[in-house]
């Protein structure tokens, strides 16, 4: 059995509690594939604020205590079919945004400051943090 997560953030709680969480799901030799991304600069240079994004010394320390194997590591830097998806989807956010704030005019701000937080995790991606996959093998 395999569990994935795809960038959930603090859905089931913090990174350890998360993994402590996934691993009671998963049989021994198990797999949990995470989709995260991790800090490669300083937290006080990313733009999207809505997330404390982790070293990956801080990751690699939480896979470690939860006993778990991190058997690849899968990342994307300096892609340009990321950064093309990445763009495509703001742009089609931007166009839903909109859309939206013409039927609910009293919304706008909120649907502005959505477009704008998901442009500064795009730009942080480019830069301030590291898309990642990372397959772990429970023990």
């Amino acid at each position: 059995m395999t569990v994935v997560t795809g960038a959930v953030g603090d859905v089931l709680g913090n990174p350890a509690e998360t993994l402590g969480k996934l691993k009671k799901v998963v049989q021994t030799n198990g797999y949990i594939l995470i989709d995260e991304a991790f800090l490669e600069g300083e937290q006080k240079d990313v733009r999207y604020q809505n997330y404390e994004y982790l070293t990956k010394a801080q990751w690699k320390d939480i896979f470690q205590e939860a006993g778990v194997e991190l058997v690849a590591e899968l990342t994307c830097q300096d892609c340009a079919e990321a950064d093309e998806t990445n763009d495509y989807y703001n742009r089609m956010i931007r166009r839903r945004a909109e859309e939206l704030s013409v039927l609910y005019p009293d919304k706008r701000p909120m649907f502005e400051e959505y477009v704008k937080s998901q442009e500064e995790e795009c730009d942080d991606l480019n830069g301030v943090i590291s898309g990642v996959t990372w397959p772990l093998k429970l023990l």
